[in-house]
C-alpha cells in the first residue's frame, strides 16, 4: 500500500482527494485508488483491495467528501478504471437519501464498515490470535455463548438511542455522536454481562450529543421511529462505532478471564477504543458483496 493521506486527512475535500488522484495516477498507472472517508477505513478495506492488488489510499476526510471526488471523476474521468469509492450508509435508507449510481461505488450494508466487524467469526479469531487459545478450549464456548447473549442485550439496550438518533437528524438538528460516551450508560461485569449504569437516561445522551439547544423532544416521534427501526436488522440501523464498542468492551473483560483462568498463559494483547479497528478489522471475514465490486472493478 502507497499512502497520500496527509496531516490535512481530517480537511481533506473531494476537490483535494481528485487532485491527488490527478497527481499520482501517472506515477502508479497500475495501482488501485480507493478513495475512503477517513484513516480507519483502509485498515478494513485495504486488506481486501491488497488481496487482490496494490493500492494507494486517499483520504477524503468524510462521506461527503468521497462523493465529491466520485462527482469529479464521474464528470473528468468517467472511463478511469481501478477507482473504488467507499461510503458508508449510515441511516439513508431511513432518511431517504438518494446517492449516486456508479459501478465503482461502495455502499455499506449495514449502518458502516464497523458493522462487519462485529462477529462471532471475529471473536473466533480474537480468540484464536491475540488470546492464543484453541476454539476447543473449554473457556471458548462459555464465552461464545455469553456474546451471542449480550449482543442481543446490547442491540435492544440501543434501540431507543438511535430512534432518538433518527428523530434529530429527520429534523436536522446538530449532534456531535463522537463526543457520546457510551461508557458512561454501559458497562460489564466479570462475566461479560452487560449493565445500564443508573440516571442514564433519554437526558444523559442528550446532554453529550446535542449542539442545538432548540431541540424540544417529540415523543410520537420517538415511539415512530422505534418501531420503524424494530422491523428492519440490527446492524442496518446501529451506528458502528457503537457496535464496535460493544465487541471492544467485551473482548477486555474477556482476556482478563483468560488471564485469571488459564494458568501460565499470558496475553499480552490489550484492545481499546484507539486500535480496535487496527485489531479487528484483519480478523474480518470480507463481506460478498465487497468481494464482488473488486473481482469486477479490479481488472488485471
Amino acid at each position: 500500500m502507497t499512502s497520500v493521506a496527509s496531516l490535512r486527512a481530517a480537511r481533506a475535500t473531494g476537490a483535494t482527494a481528485y487532485a491527488e488522484y490527478i497527481k499520482y495516477h501517472p506515477t502508479y498507472p497500475d495501482r488501485c485508488f480507493i478513495f475512503l472517508e477517513g484513516k480507519d477505513d483502509c485498515c478494513f478495506y485495504g486488506q481486501a483491495v491488497q488481496a487482490k492488488r496494490a493500492f494507494i489510499n486517499i483520504s477524503c476526510g468524510n462521506k461527503d467528501g468521497v462523493l465529491d471526488a466520485l462527482g469529479k471523476m464521474q464528470v473528468n474521468r468517467p472511463a478511469a478504471r481501478r477507482c473504488l469509492f467507499f461510503v458508508d450508509k449510515d441511516l439513508w435508507d431511513f432518511l431517504g437519501r438518494a446517492h449516486a449510481a456508479d459501478a465503482r461505488l461502495f455502499i455499506t450494508e449495514h449502518y458502516s464498515f464497523e458493522n462487519y466487524i462485529v462477529s462471532v467469526e471475529t471473536l473466533e479469531r480474537v480468540w484464536q490470535d491475540l488470546a492464543g487459545l484453541s476454539l476447543i478450549h473449554p473457556l471458548f464456548e462459555i464465552w461464545r455463548t455469553r456474546f451471542a447473549l449480550q449482543h442481543i442485550r446490547f442491540w435492544r439496550a440501543m434501540l431507543p438511542i438511535m430512534a432518538w438518533v433518527l428523530d434529530v437528524r429527520t429534523r436536522q438538528f446538530k449532534t456531535r455522536l463522537n463526543d457520546f460516551k457510551l461508557s458512561t450508560i454501559f458497562g460489564f461485569h466479570a462475566d461479560g454481562e452487560l449493565f445500564r449504569k443508573t440516571n442514564t437516561g433519554i437526558g444523559c445522551w442528550e446532554q453529550q450529543c446535542l449542539r442545538d439547544a432548540t431541540y424540544i423532544r417529540n415523543i410520537p416521534h420517538l415511539k415512530a421511529n422505534y418501531t420503524a427501526l424494530k422491523q428492519h436488522p440490527q446492524k442496518k440501523w446501529l451506528r458502528g462505532k457503537w457496535e464496535l464498542w460493544f465487541m471492544q468492551e467485551f473482548i477486555r473483560v474477556m482476556i482478563t478471564d483468560i488471564r485469571a483462568k488459564v494458568a501460565d498463559h499470558a496475553v499480552t494483547c490489550d484492545i481499546h477504543s484507539g486500535n480496535a479497528v487496527q485489531l479487528l478489522a484483519p480478523r474480518t471475514i470480507t463481506p460478498p458483496q465487497l468481494n464482488n465490486l473488486l473481482d469486477a472493478q479490479i481488472i488485471p
